[in-house]
C-alpha cells in the first residue's frame, strides 16, 4: 500500500458522504412538501415512491458532478465506457442466475420488504429497475471504486476467486447501506437477508469493474438481481389470492 493511499480511501468516503447526505436533505424535505399537498379525504393517491425518487436524483447529479470535478470531466476514468460482448453475456448469466437464487432463497426465509406493497407497480419497476441499479452502480462501483482504485491496493483470493481490495471495500461499503432498510419497518431477518444478498451482488458488480473497466455488466448484474427480488416478491401475492379463490368457489375476495 503507498503512503497515499489511506487518503485516497478517506478521500472515496468523504465523497461518498458528500453524495448522499445532500440527497437525503433534499428527499426529506419533499417528502414533508408532498405530504402536506396530499388531500387527507384520499381523492388523490400518493406517490410513495416520490421520495425515494428524489434521494436518487439528487445523488446520482452529486456523484457525476463530482466526478466532473475530481477527473475533470475523464468519466471514463469511472466507468462510462463500452464493453466486450463477452462480460456482456457473462454478466447476464451470473446476475440472472445468482438473482433467481437468492430470490427463491428470499421466499424460504420469508424476507419482505413491507414498502414494496405500498409503491404502485409501475412506479416500482422504473424504481428498482432502472433506477436504483444505474444510481447505486454510478455512486459504488463507478466513484467510490474508482477512486479507491487510484490507491492501487492489491487483490485477494476468495475461494480461489480474485477480486480487487477495492472492489472488496466498495462491495461492503454497499452492503452496509442497506442496513438502512431498518428504517423503512423492515424486519431485522429481512434487513440481514438484504445485506447479504447486496453483499454478493457488489462482489459480482465490483468484479466485473475490475475486470472491464467499465459500468454496464455492473448495472446488467444490478438489475437482474432487482427484477428477479420482486417478481419473487410478487408471486406471494398470487398464491394468497389463488387460496382464497379455491376457498371461495373460484371467486376473488381479494381487493
Amino acid at each position: 500500500m503507498s503512503g497515499g493511499s489511506p487518503w485516497l480511501v478517506a478521500e472515496a468516503i468523504g465523497l461518498l458522504v458528500a453524495v448522499y447526505m445532500p440527497a437525503f436533505a433534499v428527499a426529506s424535505l419533499g417528502f414533508s412538501f408532498w405530504e402536506s399537498r396530499t388531500p387527507q379525504t384520499g381523492e388523490s393517491p400518493r406517490i410513495t415512491a416520490l421520495p425515494m425518487f428524489l434521494t436518487i436524483g439528487v445523488s446520482l447529479a452529486m456523484a457525476l458532478l463530482l466526478m466532473a470535478i475530481v477527473s475533470r470531466g475523464d468519466f471514463a476514468s469511472f466507468g462510462f465506457r463500452g464493453v466486450p460482448a463477452q462480460a456482456m453475456w457473462r454478466s447476464l448469466f451470473l446476475g440472472l442466475g445468482f438473482g433467481t437464487a437468492l430470490a427463491l432463497l428470499a421466499l424460504l426465509w420469508r424476507a419482505h420488504l413491507p414498502f414494496v406493497e405500498a409503491i404502485p407497480r409501475w412506479q416500482l419497476i422504473l424504481l428498482a429497475w432502472v433506477a436504483t441499479p444505474f444510481q447505486e452502480e454510478v455512486i459504488f462501483r463507478g466513484l467510490f471504486q474508482g477512486i479507491l482504485e487510484r490507491a492501487s491496493l492489491g487483490d485477494v483470493h476468495i475461494w480461489g476467486w480474485a477480486i480487487s481490495v477495492e472492489a472488496l471495500i466498495a462491495a461492503v461499503a454497499f452492503a452496509l447501506v442497506h442496513f438502512n432498510l431498518r428504517t423503512t419497518g423492515a424486519m431485522w431477518r429481512t434487513t440481514i437477508f438484504t445485506v447479504v444478498g447486496a453483499l454478493i451482488l457488489g462482489l459480482l458488480a465490483g468484479y466485473f469493474r475490475w475486470q472491464t473497466g467499465s459500468l454496464v455488466p455492473c448495472f446488467i448484474v444490478h438489475a437482474l438481481f432487482n427484477v428477479s427480488g420482486t417478481l419473487a416478491d410478487w408471486i406471494k401475492p398470487r398464491r394468497a389470492q389463488g387460496t382464497h379463490q379455491a376457498a371461495s368457489g373460484g371467486v376473488d375476495v381479494i381487493r
